[in-house]
């Protein structure tokens, strides 16, 4: 990337979805040269539209909650949104169509929703309230302590602070079971939990935390963007722009390229033509070039990252062991008339809600009656049809593919169209004969004027999502926070990621979180702070076995050789504080290595050196005291006569320490010991 901007860090980024642009944009106001690859000749990933006969569909997401999210991302670019976007506020916000022909209409009206309610269950609107309440809570406590920030630590996250909220969240307890708390009303009960299909996942599975998506729509609203969320991919590509960052479209990766312990840029895919003018005032980019950078954010879907552009298959195949979101089948239907039966957002759910999403998630197919969405854009913007028409887009959800596709030649031999014909004919029979019953629409394909079709093979090779899952990673409890997969690489530290896998999670306003949160950790690994825990998944793993053997022998009161004791009980501090140690170190000679720095940044090799100095004055000092917090052990075992030089078999009985070490401390000044004599005594013993 020679473009005169050499003095400069440089870093590339790979996929201008939601996350790609918003972290292309804020590195270069960081004073990052930039290049992001998008293999689409439009920015927005999976926000884009389909434009024909004057009909515009909205591909991917057709809702908008907490619009401040979208507000700070422009604000992080140097933009303001209002200079480019137009919000439109839905209200109702969707209206939801039950299996017995009854129906319900969310708004912010509290004295209609109150008349409403109290017709399904009595006293229903006051557990509405509580609802709300609590949703409210778990936002901004979640929102505070988990989402909003990134962890450097398993013991960030798992804090006792964390730990407390997690219990008063109730994170472990299921959402609909939460929601059963309410009401009683199974209808009710389905209407306040459907929400998790936002981010593809069920609410018998989800925690009860997401109780805050109900919230967000009433108090913070259902929007809608004029002209359509593309729009919004747009206007963020235009600020990244502005802001310094370069774009290429139509351009593929077909590897990261690595060196040692970091990445070094990017392979383009080979095609053929060459080069080309991308639209959006991007550029294209030719195939088989290589394209080096001091940093890469890769912001395409990050199970699918792992297994098709890195070198490492392990690490792919133990993602492919998580939990996916759903998939979903889709219909973009333009018809010739309008039908006013239909309110912009419209739900549909099955009689059977529990069994449609054991089908989906467990099964992995099209449920026997699923429960559905339709949006009609042109209800609130007349210019996403023709006048007198009506744009539909309707939403099945499905199970994701069952098995992860390295996305080979062999993958493509398969016929998405032959393999899904089924599922996709018995979704759309299911989808009209229940606009039949419910809204007395029974001439929709007589007014069919054209019709496409999106299924999970579609959303896994035209996006790369992994399994076809629409929402990337699902969200259980063992798949958030610091236990989802990192924004930075273990092993590739230069190498970073965004997007729906990765921390936050799933839905467009964390997406554009994910994008701050990548970035924030990149500028503090390049300040030469340590941004990754020393302590990974397999030092959790022996530190659940040090902690249960401890237990264990202090239930059996098992008697331990000197030996053993400070296998038990010191070595394994020493060994934590010398990984702690080398972790620093590692990330300071690699902040070293780093050819080019912010200017702001060049301070930070003197810190660090003189970091590494205390560092190792405090390891000393703190593996003396580990030390010689044994010694008093010692010298009262020695008194009583239980142990003697050299080493006798005892050292004490671990189910009576505390009480042994209370009883030393008391007679500790009698026996005329003192802690200096300990510290020496430590040094000689070991």
């Amino acid at each position: 990337m020679e473009d005169g901007t050499s003095a400069r860090p440089t870093a590339i980024v790979i996929g201008a979805g939601f996350a790609g642009i918003s972290a292309a944009g804020r590195l270069a106001r960081a004073g990052y040269s930039v290049t992001c690859i998008e293999k689409h000749a439009t920015p927005g990933g999976r926000c884009c539209e389909i434009v024909e006969q004057g009909h515009r569909f909205d591909v991917g997401p057709s809702i908008i909650l907490v619009p401040s999210a979208y507000r700070e991302a422009f604000t992080a670019m140097g933009d303001d949104l209002d200079r480019h976007l137009d919000f439109l506020r839905v209200d109702p916000c969707y209206k939801i169509h039950f299996h017995d022909g009854t129906s319900l209409e969310l708004t912010a009206d509290l004295q209609r929703m109150e008349q409403q309610l109290e017709t399904f269950e009595r006293g229903s609107f006051k557990n509405f309230l509580s609802l709300l309440r609590q949703g409210h809570d778990n936002l901004h406590k979640t929102l505070a302590a988990i989402a909003h920030r990134n962890f450097y630590s398993l013991f960030e996250f798992f804090s006792l602070k964390n730990g407390l909220l997690i219990w008063k969240l109730g994170v472990l307890r299921k959402h609909y079971s939460y929601v059963s708390a309410h009401f009683s009303d199974p209808r009710l009960r389905a209407a306040f939990s459907f929400q998790d299909m936002y981010i593809g996942v069920s609410p018998f599975d989800a925690p009860s935390t997401f109780s805050l998506l109900q919230y967000t729509e009433f108090c913070d609203g259902v929007w809608y963007c004029r002209g359509g969320l593309a729009r919004i991919s747009d206007a963020l590509a235009a600020s990244a722009q502005a802001a310094g960052a370069r774009f290429l479209y139509s351009t593929e990766v077909d590897r990261i390229q690595v060196s040692g312990s970091r990445v070094t840029g990017v392979t383009l895919k080979g095609r053929a033509g060459g080069s080309s003018e991308g639209e959006g005032g991007g550029e294209g980019g030719g195939g088989g070039v290589t394209l080096t950078a001091d940093v890469v954010v890769c912001a395409a879907d990050l199970p699918w990252a792992y297994r098709n552009l890195l070198p490492d298959k392990v690490p792919a195949e133990s993602m492919s062991k998580l939990k996916y979101t759903s998939s979903a089948i889709m219909f973009y239907w333009a018809v010739d008339r309008q039908y006013l039966q239909l309110e912009t957002h419209n739900m549909f759910l099955a009689q059977d809600f529990k069994g449609s999403f054991d089908e989906i998630f467990q099964k992995h197919q099209l449920p026997e009656e699923p429960s559905f969405y339709v949006n009609v854009p042109s209800r609130i913007d007349p210019s996403a049809a023709p006048s007198g028409h009506d744009t539909l887009m309707v939403l099945v959800p499905c199970g994701c593919i069952k098995e992860p596709s390295s996305q080979s030649a062999s993958a493509h031999d398969v016929d998405p169209q032959t393999e899904w014909a089924e599922s996709v004919e018995r979704a759309r029979r299911t989808v009209l004969a229940r606009l039949k019953s419910d809204k007395g629409i029974v001439d929709l394909k007589e007014h069919l004027k054209f019709e496409r079709v999106y299924t999970p093979h579609d959303w896994a090779y035209r996006f790369n999502l992994e399994r076809g899952s629409c929402f990337g990673l699902s969200h259980t409890f063992l798949q958030l926070g610091f236990l989802r997969p990192h924004n930075q690489h273990a092993a590739y530290r230069n190498l970073f990621f965004a997007g729906c896998s990765t921390h936050p999670g799933s839905g467009l306003p964390n997406v554009l979180l994910s994008a701050r949160l990548c970035v924030e950790r990149l500028l503090m690994h390049s300040a030469g702070y340590q941004t990754q825990s020393p302590v990974g998944l397999p030092g959790v793993a022996a530190g659940v076995v040090w902690l249960s053997l401890v237990v264990r022998l202090a239930q059996t009161h098992f008697e331990l050789s000197y030996l053993g004791f400070h296998c038990l009980f010191t070595l394994p501090f020493v060994g934590l504080l010398a990984a702690r140690l080398r972790a620093r170190m590692l990330a300071e000679e690699e902040t070293s290595d780093t050819p080019k720095k912010l200017p702001q940044l060049q301070r930070c090799t003197v810190e660090t050196q003189q970091l590494r100095v205390y560092m190792l004055r405090a390891g000393a000092v703190l593996t003396v005291l580990a030390l010689a917090y044994t010694t008093p052990w010692d010298n009262y075992l020695v008194y009583k006569g239980i142990w003697s030089y050299p080493p006798g078999r005892v050292l004490v009985s671990i189910g009576f320490c505390i009480m042994c070490m209370c009883r030393y401390m008391r007679i500790c000044m009698y026996e005329g010991t003192c802690i200096g004599l300990c510290t020496i005594c430590a040094c000689l013993h070991v």
